[in-house]
């Protein structure tokens, strides 16, 4: 086998080797993307659920105080809800 026909078989195994690792890198990136995406919706869910029972703390503090009791409790098992869904994320 002469040098030259060496160098083609050569040049051939990298531009394959490069296809390959080509294709790797595309896999790789849409699997961190993926995951990436999936920590964002995650995080925004808690985000907003952490928002949500801010909110209804609040609103339940003020229901006590006026001594609006019936409405407390309805509010109270939001809070419980969401505390429910936010132990599950």
């Amino acid at each position: 086998m002469t040098e030259e026909e060496l160098e083609i078989i050569a040049e051939k195994i990298f531009l394959k080797i490069m296809d390959y690792q080509k294709q790797y890198d595309e896999q790789f990136k849409d699997e961190m993307q993926r995951m990436i995406n999936e920590t964002t919706q995650g995080n925004a869910k808690e985000e907003i659920l952490l928002g949500e029972l801010a909110r209804l703390h609040t609103i339940l503090a003020q229901l006590e105080e006026k001594e609006k009791y019936e409405q407390a409790a309805i509010i109270k098992r939001k809070i419980e809800h969401i505390e429910n869904k936010l132990n599950r994320l």
